[in-house]
C-alpha cells in the first residue's frame, strides 16, 4: 500500500509530516523505500505515543505507603539510596574525592604516629 504523492511545490518531508502526523517519518520508514506503509505509520505513531512524556515525570520524593510500613532502619536506608540516586555524577565524584582525601590524611597521621 503506497501513500499518495505530495502536491506540486510541496517537499516530501513537509508532506510526510502533515500527511502522517509523525514527528520523524524517516524513523518510521522501516524498509527505507521513501514510502510509509499503513503498518509503518501505525507502528511509528504507537512508538511516538509511548515515548510522549518520558522524562517529564518528576521523581517520586519520599516513601511510598508500603515503604512507610517498613521498620525505621529500612526506611532510612531507602531514603539514603534515593538521595544518592538524585545526585548527579559530578556530585557523586566530589563526594568520593572528599572521602579519599580524608582517608589519605588518616593514613598520613597513622604513619606519623607509628
Amino acid at each position: 500500500m503506497s501513500a499518495p504523492n505530495p502536491k506540486k511545490g510541496e517537499s516530501k518531508a513537509s508532506w510526510a509530516k502533515q500527511s502522517y502526523s509523525l514527528k520523524d517519518p524517516k524513523k518510521a520508514d522501516l524498509n527505507k523505500d521513501g514510502k510509509i506503509s499503513s503498518y509503518e505509520k501505525k507502528r511509528g505513531e504507537a512508538i511516538e505515543k509511548s515515548q510522549e512524556g518520558k522524562g517529564d515525570k518528576p521523581k517520586n520524593k519520599g516513601l511510598s505507603d508500603k515503604q512507610k510500613k517498613l521498620p525505621p532502619a529500612l526506611q532510612k536506608a531507602i531514603m539514603k539510596k534515593q538521595s544518592k540516586a538524585d545526585m548527579g555524577h559530578e556530585e557523586q565524584m566530589a563526594t568520593i574525592q572528599d572521602k579519599i582525601s580524608v582517608l589519605a590524611v588518616v593514613l598520613v597521621i597513622k604513619e606519623f604516629l607509628c
